[in-house]
């Protein structure tokens, strides 16, 4: 299951050590949510997270290399049917973007790093950067 973006599957287990940081991000027009954990350049969509069932009618459209993943992740036994809308992640996957792990939460394309909060202080993936880049820029 690797199409260039998506790296690995099953529990992944990574110490707390090695974990930089934990996002959530809802799915789209309902009260569920997804959960993902970033290290190094990894990417762990967490079992646990819900993920849309129905895609956006762009979505294959617009980029089928992710279609293709969501639509093979979300009609595999590694997800457990909850309703019409949604399903659940039984296993850990591994991305290399945030917006991999993000167009299979929401059944489309998207943004990950404006899409995904972190757990502790609500700021986007690309506004942590960008307050990196200031504090960087200041101590210059």
């Amino acid at each position: 299951m690797n199409l260039g973006y998506f790296t690995h599957s099953g529990n992944i287990i990574i110490p707390n050590s090695e974990i930089e940081s934990e996002y959530t991000m809802n799915v789209p027009k309902s009260d569920y949510k997804a959960y993902m954990q970033k290290m190094e350049d990894k990417y762990i969509l967490k079992a646990g997270s819900y993920l849309r069932k129905l895609p956006r009618e762009s979505f294959e459209k617009r980029n089928k290399g992710y279609f293709k993943k969501w639509s093979q992740i979300t009609n595999s036994e590694i997800v457990e049917e909850i309703n019409n809308e949604v399903c659940k992640l039984t296993k850990d996957l591994e991305f290399s973007s945030p917006s991999a792990a993000g167009a299979m939460v929401k059944g489309g394309s998207t943004n990950g790093a404006k899409a995904w909060k972190n757990n502790e202080t609500g700021l986007s993936i690309k506004e942590e950067l960008q307050a990196q880049e200031s504090i960087a820029e200041e101590a210059a």
